[in-house]
């Protein structure tokens, strides 16, 4: 005896929701493209345990950093705020902690003219400051869309870069904001123990 699985209009739709400028992407994750020493919890994809975010570069010579990336995240119902159906505040920001530091890894390889995880020096960057503003709860049951650029860049003895990282949901009338985050990251070369 075999039993199917029903899926609702709406629930097919929301499996297939995509945001606006999160197209079929025919390249790999920048996670992907970093190789296998990311195990970050967050966003490393070879962590079984972990998050695994994936994000995708887009070079956009209108920005003044010369691109954005963008990421789309599925939440656990396990992953709530003790309130169902409500993300846990912690889960939004290593979303968001995640997202721009690959965004600034994405960064480091573009601005040198080399592809993403190619070229002869690897680039990490770890987290230096972290903002995080929530606006409305953030629902579980509904893809969360991470948008994020480069708004500052600081040459120096460790290079620091400053990112805007914007969170979606969908809501009734479409996408709506449920927080943001500031953060700036380090460039630290091959291994986080200089």
């Amino acid at each position: 005896n075999t039993t199917m699985e029903s899926t609702s209009p709406s629930e097919e739709k929301k499996k297939n929701l995509k945001h606006p400028n999160l197209q079929q992407w025919k390249c790999n994750a920048i996670q992907d493209l970093i190789g296998s020493e990311n195990t970050c919890f967050g966003c490393g994809p070879t962590n079984p345990q972990g998050l695994q975010l994936k994000s995708y570069w887009e070079d956009d010579p209108a920005l003044d950093f010369g691109g954005k990336a963008f990421a789309r995240f599925e939440a656990k119902p396990h992953m709530n705020a003790g309130v169902p159906n409500v993300a846990y505040g912690g889960l939004l920001a290593c979303l968001i902690d995640c997202h721009a530091c690959v965004t600034a890894v994405a960064y480091g390889y573009r601005s040198k003219g080399e592809k993403i995880g190619g070229g002869l020096v690897k680039r990490w960057y770890v987290t230096a400051g972290l903002s995080v503003r929530y606006h409305k709860p953030t629902p579980l049951d509904k893809p969360i869309f991470l948008t994020s650029h480069i708004v500052g860049v600081e040459n120096g003895r460790r290079n620091r870069i400053r990112i805007r990282v914007d969170l979606e949901s969908l809501g009734s009338d479409g996408l709506v904001q449920t927080a943001s985050g500031e953060v700036v990251v380090v460039d630290v070369g091959g291994s986080a123990a200089r």
